[in-house]
């Protein structure tokens, strides 16, 4: 099962509903999909509105393959769970979100924690992802590591605003 993660932000993510739909569609494997405002219909997915927090723990724990909006949120959670998901970050030039916020955190992450990848990209990244979980992750080593992320996107838009 392919597991694909859009967030709860109001503004929908159709790029990324409708790329998971053409993976589904290419590789014939489960597609399952929280689309949360969206009203994009799609024909090869297994839609939800929003999972509940320990149903999105499940379902990250049990797919194949964990793809998920550029959020950080939706990040540690994957991570959290030893996970090396394939990030796809929202856009402002297409109403995605409000900002490119999503997009400078994903060019932070390591390779060998994520994947980044566009929905353009997306049926080729899950067509060639591999992943070795871990076993365990220090979440005092996360929460340093995502403070420094942090700070590092905060310092980015601080320096696109001046």
């Amino acid at each position: 099962m392919i597991l694909v993660v859009t967030g709860t932000h109001q503004q929908p993510f159709d790029r990324l509903l409708r790329a998971a739909d053409d993976v589904a569609r290419e590789t014939g494997e489960l597609v399952v999909a929280q689309v949360g405002p969206s009203r994009v219909a799609l024909q090869h997915c297994a839609m939800h509105e929003r999972f509940t927090p320990d149903e999105l723990g499940r379902r990250m724990d049990e797919a194949r393959v964990v793809v998920i909006h550029g959020g950080t949120s939706a990040f540690l959670a994957a991570r959290a769970l030893g996970r090396r998901p394939i990030v796809v970050p929202r856009r402002r030039a297409f109403r995605e979100h409000v900002d490119d916020h999503q997009v400078a955190f994903a060019a932070s992450l390591p390779a060998e924690e994520a994947l980044v990848a566009e929905p353009e990209t997306l049926l080729t990244a899950v067509r060639a992802f591999a992943e070795e979980r871990t076993a365990s992750v220090d979440p005092d080593r996360r929460s340093r590591a995502f403070a420094r992320l942090l700070e590092a996107t905060v310092e980015l838009l601080v320096r696109d605003e001046a």
